[in-house]
C-alpha cells in the first residue's frame, strides 16, 4: 500500500527538503513543535527542530555546503568552521 499526503504545506515541504539533504550526510530525528504541527495540531510557532549524530569538522562542513548548495541559508554565519565550533 502506498501512502501519501496529497495537500503538504509549506512547512512540510521545507521539512522534506531540508531532511532529504540532512540525511546524506548524518543520522537525524526531526523533533518539537513541528512533530505535533505534522500530526494536525494547532503551534504558536512554526519552528522544525533537528537533532543531528555529531559529525567530525569535515563532515559537518560537507553538510553546510550542500545546504546552501540547495538554497538554504544560515542566519547566525555563512562560516561553517564558526558553526561548527560554537557547539
Amino acid at each position: 500500500m502506498e501512502r501519501r499526503v496529497e495537500n503538504r504545506t509549506i512547512l512540510d515541504n521545507f521539512a522534506a527538503d531540508f531532511a532529504r539533504i540532512v540525511e546524506k550526510h548524518a543520522k537525524y530525528a526531526i523533533v518539537s513543535g513541528f512533530v505535533a504541527i505534522a500530526h494536525g495540531r494547532s503551534r504558536g510557532t512554526e519552528d522544525v527542530d533537528i537533532i543531528i549524530e555529531r559529525l567530525s569538522g569535515k563532515k559537518f562542513k560537507a553538510l553546510h555546503e550542500d545546504i546552501i548548495k540547495n538554497g538554504f541559508e544560515c542566519i547566525q554565519t555563512s562560516d561553517p568552521e564558526g558553526l561548527y565550533k560554537k557547539r
